[in-house]
């Protein structure tokens, strides 16, 4: 009818309702309101999250989805403060869970509490019971929710089953069981001593088990020994306590079964991935792992005869007995993930909210997971669903994923099993600051620089004080710009009168004065730029070195105790700082110029074979162009 109409083969009248019912309909789609979402898995195989977001757009009319990966799972935190400081924020951003906690005290995400509770009628809407109390806990800071959690990856001991029955004469001689994998601290040492092989020449050959190898860290093992690394209030650091400092020396003895840190360093720098994975090639007997690992295994290594079971945990905790007598839980994993945000100023909250609804429901994993399965088997692969945060959408997505090949199936329900055990990086503000001092305190022990006992004390004292400058900061007094601002005029201004005394003692003529003048007037814009673009920014600078400032809160004044800290806490980077200037200026340039010039004169010598040397010199440079201009 409408084409009819459109046509001219209906009567006029026809046309004269039809035609504004279509511009009206057409003002509809341009009138839908678009929500930006960083962070979103996108790209060509990316199907799941296309799926997803085309549901959304078609229960949600009024919606579109602006997706920007952003480097998802790899966030640019200079890109999210830019945008939150410029006042264009996204309407909601993916977000490693584990710095929210740092984003939110600087009050860069905007607390979901309400949200949550006036839509808890809302069958879509998140709750709390819905959801593993780790990853839930996670996205909190302070009492406040401030991300819904979506993955939930946990670790759980991966071993290779080949390895441990090609071993399984010397490991019954060790009085350890070939058929089953360590359970404790103690049989995971014994089980690497004998797994570990060496070639003729001493060097690795397999590695038993190397203790940060796939994805452990201090984080896990501490964990597993009750470590908490902050007091519950949130004020103090606890890195080094005895059982961080226990765990750390079981790693240490771990590494010491190799030849060491820096030994098994060298040999993990051959390592390779997808078909050379030094697991699924047979280099490496057991390693701890996330969940991610399966989609790999998967691809690359199918017929790999491999098991999976939790990851071991003190003797004591296993065996309930001293400080461990009451536990619940005899075993314990360490759980990570992403959370959906909302940026403080985003432009539509609302529709960011209905987004975020329906992405973490269970419906909505379940419509994105099936997009990708089905994209998976177009390519010929097998699909092995990732571990979510939300319960119900976890234990459906393995009912109807379930891999059809045993070991991968039991090492998907191990990691479904143990995500209720899992334990998370303290909700801190110096969440940053500590994951780095722990990898520190990591690196010197097991590499023998340090004590575990000196490098947690040493990792906890730098932790302590960026926690400490942070509650302090409430306490000191703020900046006042009428200062700075009038001192720097005042200086412009000095500046300026001391030009134009200059200008009057010099006597010129009238020609003198007119060229003097349209001189500056040509030169007056690289003036103002300088002013603007270089001059005022170092301004800026020094004024805030006499302030604690971090960009996203107002800039508060500590005098020169910044510049106290150079030669105090930051002594060593400052050191290290003038020696890499240093070295560069001073070394580095130099030398490059010298050699430079050196090779420059040589081939501008008339010695004999110069011109084999000057074709062999310059080859790398002419044959891809050459190539190229062929292709």
């Amino acid at each position: 009818m409408l084409a009819l109409c459109l046509a001219g083969q209906v009567a006029r009248p026809c046309r004269a309702i039809l035609i504004p019912i279509v511009l009206l309909g057409s003002l509809s789609v341009w009138a839908r309101t678009e929500i930006t979402v960083w962070g979103l898995a996108a790209g060509p195989d990316a199907k799941g999250p296309e799926a997803l977001v085309r549901e959304f757009e078609r229960r949600n009319p009024d919606l579109k989805i602006r997706a920007l990966r952003m480097g998802a799972g790899e966030m640019n935190p200079q890109k999210l403060m830019t945008a939150i400081v410029g006042g264009a924020p996204p309407d909601v951003i993916n977000q490693d869970r584990f710095s929210l906690s740092d984003w939110a005290a600087r009050g860069a995400f905007r607390p979901l509490d309400d949200l949550i509770a006036r839509d808890k009628d809302d069958p879509l809407s998140p709750k709390e019971e819905q959801y593993y109390p780790s990853a839930w806990g996670e996205a909190r800071y302070e009492g406040k929710v401030y991300g819904i959690p979506t993955s939930a990856d946990d670790r759980i001991l991966y071993w290779n089953r080949t390895i441990f029955r090609r071993k399984a004469a010397e490991l019954r001689a060790a009085g350890l069981d070939p058929e089953r994998p360590p359970r404790t601290w103690s049989e995971t040492l014994a089980y690497s001593k004998v797994l570990t092989e060496r070639d003729e020449r001493g060097n690795l050959k397999t590695a038993g088990f190397i203790p940060n190898f796939g994805n452990s860290w201090l984080y896990l093992f501490a964990f597993q020994n009750n470590a908490s690394f902050m007091s519950p209030d949130g004020r103090t650091c606890t890195l080094h306590s005895p059982e961080s400092e226990e765990a750390l020396r079981f790693m240490v003895d771990g590494y010491k079964i190799l030849g060491g840190y820096d030994e098994a360093q060298k040999f993990q720098s051959g390592f390779q991935g997808n078909e050379s994975d030094p697991f699924i090639i047979g280099k490496i007997a057991m390693k701890i792992d996330g969940d991610w690992i399966l989609s790999s295994l998967v691809r690359y290594g199918p017929d790999l005869d491999f098991g999976a079971a939790p990851p071991p945990v003190p003797d004591d905790r296993y065996a309930r007995r001293g400080r461990f007598a009451g536990e619940k839980d005899q075993f314990v994993t360490w759980i990570g993930g992403f959370s959906y945000a909302i940026p403080q100023g985003a432009r539509n909250v609302e529709g960011a909210w209905r987004f975020i609804k329906f992405a973490t429901s269970a419906e909505g994993r379940l419509i994105e997971n099936r997009a990708q399965r089905d994209w998976e088997r177009v390519r010929g692969r097998d699909y092995i669903p990732r571990i979510q945060a939300h319960r119900e959408a976890n234990q459906a997505l393995y009912e109807e994923f379930k891999p059809t090949i045993p070991n991968f199936a039991a090492a998907l329900a191990m990691h479904v099993q143990l995500a209720e055990v899992g334990r998370i990086r303290p909700p801190t503000v110096v969440g940053q600051a500590l994951w780095d001092e722990h990898v520190k305190a990591l690196e010197a022990a097991c590499r023998g620089e340090k004590s575990p006992a000196q490098a947690l004390r040493d990792g906890q004292a730098v932790v302590q004080r960026e926690l400490d400058a942070h509650h302090r900061y409430f306490e000191l007094p703020k900046l006042d710009f009428r200062v700075p601002f009038g001192l720097t005029l005042g200086l412009f201004g000095l500046l300026a009168v001391c030009f134009g005394v200059w200008v009057a003692r010099h006597k010129m003529g009238r020609l003198a004065r007119q060229e003097t003048i349209w001189a500056y007037l040509l030169v007056s814009p690289w003036i103002v730029g300088f002013l603007v673009f270089t001059a005022g920014p170092m301004v800026a600078s020094f004024v805030f070195s006499f302030t604690q400032y971090n960009v996203l809160t107002e800039p508060k004044w500590v005098g020169l105790e910044n510049y106290s800290d150079l030669f105090t806490s930051e002594r060593q980077n400052l050191i290290k700082a003038f020696w890499n200037v240093f070295y560069l200026a001073g070394i580095g340039v130099p030398l490059g110029i010298v050699t430079s010039l050196m090779v420059a004169m040589l081939l501008n010598t008339a010695a004999r074979g110069i011109r084999f040397y000057r074709t062999v010199f310059y080859m790398p440079s002419i044959l891809p162009a050459v190539g190229a201009t062929v292709l």
